[in-house]
């Protein structure tokens, strides 16, 4: 099953799927983060141009409105030719007269201002209040006392404007809707003094009906304040209901008296009304509070999405995981099986992607492995078998001794000294032989070299001149056993003829840097340059020489680069009837015993 965890928790894989998780449950939680904060950064800006519209619109459906009610407030004045004017009536017109004239009055004046509740005209002269409603059903207490009325007294007392009484209960009458009151004072035209007043007329508004918003936009979400207030900065209205209504008011008074500085929190919009009425609409939105708001409710909106791209991508994580765990899977198991020793198992190939190529590297490799083996196991079985034959020729060590020691006491007995050392020396160099390791010093290989010196020397009877220039600080240096007297040895027999009455041969060994540099030279006959490619070459290849007497010299450079490696080895120099030259190279370094390959005392 894809959701079982039986992994080991060490696991690579694990280690992977779990970092590819944290890694995206980051990534998707960082790119909600920043998206969330430019949303709501974008949102702020949004939502203040659009409260800025919305106020603007509603300002002037304000203003229109403050205008009708100032043309009703002076429309007292107007007169036709079939009505005299509100003013004139007041004046000196008859009862019944004024009252119906008043009345058709506030029917065309509410008629054509809906928003109109109520109209109130009194009569300074006669104490009269007339009052006129656009609910019919509604009636005014006409025994208040409205000309003692504060408002009232303010409207008197005024220099022909329009006053305004902000939103509060109608007086005189048993309701709890509140308005907001408009005054003027009418003035006896005819007498031309201003002071002259015959009367006072008031227009009521429901509060509500006033300060209406746009009715398209009465149901959009608000973000920030809007308010109106007057010129003394007092808060006449509100659109949203706040525990602190004086706050908002106090903010933008500060904001006019030069507190520049509250921009940086606030996004602050205004714009004034008719000036009669001393109006401001504004509008202030609390950035941090918007954006805060904003930025977590975007948030909270993207998260359901970024917790589903989470769980799609781990799904999709845990898939992938476990197809490449189950390919991993039959790479472990062929592996365990090859360490095991089955090297004749092959992976089955299904499928031609990255995995296919491992699979076909490791099918070659435990191929080539078992060749490898098979050829190395033949190998040893040979080197086994030339080993058991080398002892079966070796005969008994105690028995070539000693049958040497009774030839050389016989030739001795005989007089004849000069073969009695020869064999002395043969039966050294078979002792040194079988004593001796697979690498020994160069003073070891020297001691070797002297035994056959001397024995070439009693066959060559004074035509052999051998020289040696070896410094000592060379003799403790390792040397692989028999390196030089084979090449010696193929000088003698090669590069001489039997009528040359003197064959030098000189043997130089240097430490030049961290090798061993040796020189063997001799002054016999040479080789073509053909011959001296043809020896070259066969150093070279791996099969074995159609030349037995160059064995010897192709055994010595397979050696040493079989210790050493592929840059050492033998190279060889000659000219035709001008002698030949061979140099070996090899690190110089001092082998500990156990890299000797060291072989054991035979006793002998």
């Amino acid at each position: 099953m894809i959701w079982r965890f039986h992994e080991n928790h060490h696991s690579l894989l694990i280690r992977i799927f779990w970092a590819l998780v944290v890694v995206l449950v980051a990534g998707f939680l960082l790119a909600g983060t920043v998206i969330s904060y430019a949303t709501a950064q974008n949102y702020v800006l949004a939502q203040s141009n659009y409260e800025y519209e919305k106020m603007s619109g509603d300002a002037d459906k304000l203003n229109e409105k403050l205008v009708n009610i100032s043309s009703a407030l002076t429309q007292t004045y107007q007169m036709d030719e079939d009505r005299e004017s509100i003013s004139t009536l007041l004046k000196d017109g008859p009862a019944d007269l004024k009252e119906q004239s008043i009345q058709e009055f506030a029917l065309q004046t509410i008629q054509s201002s809906p928003y109109i509740s109520d109209i109130l005209i009194l009569d300074i002269q006669e104490k009269e209040v007339y009052f006129y409603s656009d609910i019919l059903s509604q009636r005014r207490d006409l025994s208040y006392d409205w000309f003692g009325d504060a408002f009232v007294r303010q409207v008197e007392n005024s220099s022909n404007g329009v006053l305004f009484q902000k939103d509060h209960a109608m007086p005189g009458i048993n309701t709890k809707r509140n308005v907001c009151t408009f005054g003027h004072k009418i003035i006896d035209l005819t007498s031309g003094n201003p002071k002259d007043m015959v009367g006072v007329i008031l227009v009521e508004v429901p509060t509500e009906e006033l300060f209406e918003p746009l009715e398209d936009d009465a149901s959009a979400e608000q973000e920030g304040q809007t308010f109106v207030i007057d010129e003394g900065y007092e808060l006449l209205y509100s659109v949203e209901p706040v525990s602190d209504k004086n706050s908002a008011a106090e903010i933008y008074y500060q904001y006019t008296q030069g507190g520049e500085n509250l921009l940086d929190r606030y996004l602050i919009r205004s714009k004034k009304l008719v000036s009669w009425s001393g109006f401001t609409y504004v509008n202030i939105m609390d950035k941090s509070a918007v954006f805060s708001n904003n930025f977590r409710q975007i948030l909270l909106s993207i998260l359901p999405i970024l917790l589903a791209s989470v769980l799609a991508c781990f799904i999709a994580i845990r898939i992938a995981i476990f197809l490449i765990r189950k390919r991993i899977g039959g790479i472990v198991q062929y592996t365990r099986k090859v360490r095991d020793g089955q090297l004749s198992e092959k992976i089955e190939i299904e499928k031609n992607d990255e995995f296919a190529i491992i699979e076909r590297g490791l099918n070659i490799m435990t191929d080539r492995l078992e060749q490898y083996i098979n050829e190395k196991y033949i190998a040893d079985i040979a080197l086994k078998k030339g080993q058991i034959r080398s002892l079966q020729l070796q005969m008994n060590p105690h028995f070539m001794f000693n049958t040497l020691e009774n030839i050389r006491a016989s030739v001795a007995a005989g007089g004849d000294m000069k073969s009695a050392e020869m064999v002395s020396i043969l039966g050294n160099m078979y002792r040194w032989n079988l004593r001796k390791p697979d690498v020994v010093t160069v003073e070891e290989e020297l001691d070797y070299l002297t035994y056959y010196v001397e024995l070439q020397e009693n066959r060559y009877e004074g035509r052999l001149q051998y020289t040696e220039d070896i410094p000592k600080d060379v003799l403790d240096y390792s040397i692989p056993k028999l390196t030089l007297q084979p090449i010696i040895e193929n000088c003698l027999n090669h590069g001489f003829l039997p009528s040359m009455k003197l064959c030098k041969i000189s043997l130089v060994i240097r430490k030049v840097q961290e090798f061993i540099d040796i020189e063997i030279s001799d002054n016999g006959i040479g080789m073509p340059e053909a011959t001296v490619e043809e020896l070259r070459a066969s150093l070279e290849n791996e099969s074995e020489s159609n030349t037995p007497w160059h064995i010897g010299m192709k055994n010595i450079h397979q050696r040493i680069q079989l210790m050493f490696g592929r840059e050492y080895g033998i190279k060889i120099y000659s000219r035709e009837n001008e002698g030949t030259r061979i140099t070996v190279r090899f690190p110089a370094r001092i082998m500990k015993e156990e890299e000797q390959g060291h072989v054991s005392d035979t006793g002998c």
